[in-house]
């Protein structure tokens, strides 16, 4: 890319949004969530350019195109829901942090639409002023896009932690500047985009979901009304072999819906990484009471019921050989107490507008089965050898997903990408699938999760939506 073409893309793109709004990209550490190691200088976006509104986005995915650029895009700085494209050709980064107004929020169908730059934090601050009974279902980051938590198939802890699940209608922008709406958003003025997920036809929202067809400009969500009882618990665990039971105990709780939040079982390390965002100073004193294993949910719905579960459940998990059952009544004020419950209720755990790119990560899932549990983990440690990472387990509606984190420095990238790899490959052979993972490892899982048939699928689509490329 030459210089007189540097300046070409840059007069083009202030002159779509603004002077104040575009910069040479280079390490800028606001978007390091987005800049891997393994990326040379000229892979890296050339530019970032942020688009106030959907005509700014289309203005500059047109100079994009003319320009023989590819277009990379991220909701906010964050990073959560990016899609970075191709590494052949020079690239532009579109941050959608601008595009972030509360379109709608209905309070008697209790659902929104929002721009992509809306954060969790921005969506509960929107409800609370408007003086609204309802929870978010959010990301621990605060700072997390709502609409890139969706397109990512992200999880959290509330009723409504499936993301994806709760998401109804998206408005995309394709490849060649066309707009398009799904579901019944299809029908021009009609009254149900946001409460009926399926269009007329084929349905189509999954494919704007990690994915690189489009951009979503707009998302629909539903938003779970306040319960009249919540009651969270938090249980220190000593071991991998009372980890196991409280998955098989927990199993039917999750299947019958008795407890339709997400229950997450974290080991001590992903504990006190979470804790040390915001609350650094109590990380030691948390050493001595957190449980090798810390198992948090909570049970809710209408008081009566929520008594009736506790009476089940509760002495059901304190039988636990070695556990502890902390709850609301014990009085705990630790950071892990707040920050683990709250998230339980749709409330973020920290706040970060920018993050760096310093960690690989990967889901692993598997049955609710204390046993696969175990397997999994085995696996991993194995794999991984003496490398320091953090495990966390959360139970779905009937899946078991086990998260691991690996922290890395520019010296240790290589080697420890190679570990996670290695990982995974043994959990594939075993039979335990990859759902979601860092950029940086996602060519390599593809590979082994797509088989012949769906490659050929993708490939036949990509063509269709984007033949030049431009996103991916």
């Amino acid at each position: 890319m030459t210089a007189a073409t540097t300046d070409q893309l840059l007069a083009r793109l202030v002159a779509v949004a603004g002077t104040e709004h575009v910069k040479i990209l280079e390490n800028d550490a606001r978007y390091g969530a987005l800049l891997s190691p393994a990326l040379t200088p000229s892979e890296r976006p050339r530019a970032v350019v942020k688009p106030a509104n959907t005509e700014e986005l289309q203005a500059v995915l047109k100079t994009v195109r003319e320009l023989d650029h590819a277009l990379w895009v991220t909701p906010n700085a964050t990073g959560n829901g990016a899609r970075t494209g191709r590494r052949d050709r020079p690239a532009v980064l579109a941050d959608l942090s601008r595009m972030n107004r509360v379109l709608e929020l209905d309070s008697a169908s209790a659902y929104a639409l929002v721009e992509p730059g809306v954060s969790f934090t921005q969506l509960a601050q929107h409800i609370a002023d408007a003086k609204l009974p309802f929870w978010i279902d959010c990301d621990k980051n605060g700072a997390h896009s709502v609409a890139g938590s969706i397109g990512q198939r992200a999880f959290g802890y509330t009723p409504y932690s499936d993301h994806l699940l709760m998401q109804c209608g998206f408005e995309v922008l394709l490849a060649d500047g066309t707009l398009m709406r799904t579901g019944m958003g299809a029908l021009p003025d009609n009254n149900t985009w946001q409460l009926f997920k399926y269009n007329y036809g084929p349905y189509l929202d999954g494919l704007f979901s990690r994915a690189d067809f489009g951009i979503v400009i707009k998302t629909g969500l539903w938003i779970m009304p306040a319960p009249p009882a919540w009651h969270p618990f938090l249980v220190s665990l000593p071991n991998d072999m009372a980890l196991g039971a409280a998955i098989d105990l927990l199993r039917p709780f999750k299947i019958d819906m008795s407890l339709p939040g997400s229950v997450t079982i974290s080991s001590q390390a992903s504990d006190l990484a979470l804790v040390g965002h915001h609350h650094a100073s109590e990380v030691s004193a948390l050493q001595a009471v957190s449980g090798t294993w810390n198992l948090c949910g909570a049970v809710v719905g209408l008081p009566a019921n929520v008594e009736f579960v506790w009476s089940l459940l509760g002495p059901a998990l304190s039988a636990l050989p070695g556990a502890t059952v902390f709850t609301a009544r014990d009085g705990r004020t630790d950071a892990l107490w707040q920050t683990r419950t709250q998230l339980t209720r749709g409330v973020p755990a920290y706040h970060a507008d920018a993050t760096a790119n310093d960690s690989l990560w990967f889901v692993a899932s598997a049955p609710i089965e204390g046993g696969e549990a175990a397997a999994m983990h085995e696996i991993v440690t194995q794999s991984l050898h003496a490398i320091d990472h953090q495990c966390e387990f959360a139970l779905g509606w009937r899946t078991l997903f086990m998260r691991i984190e690996v922290a890395y420095d520019a010296a240790t990238y290589p080697s420890r990408r190679e570990s996670a790899l290695t990982a995974i490959a043994a959990l594939t052979k075993a039979g335990y699938a990859i759902t979601h993972d860092s950029a940086d490892l996602t060519s390599a899982v593809a590979t082994t999760h797509t088989g012949p048939g769906l490659q050929h699928l993708y490939a036949g689509l990509r063509e269709a939506f984007d033949p030049v490329g431009t996103f991916g």
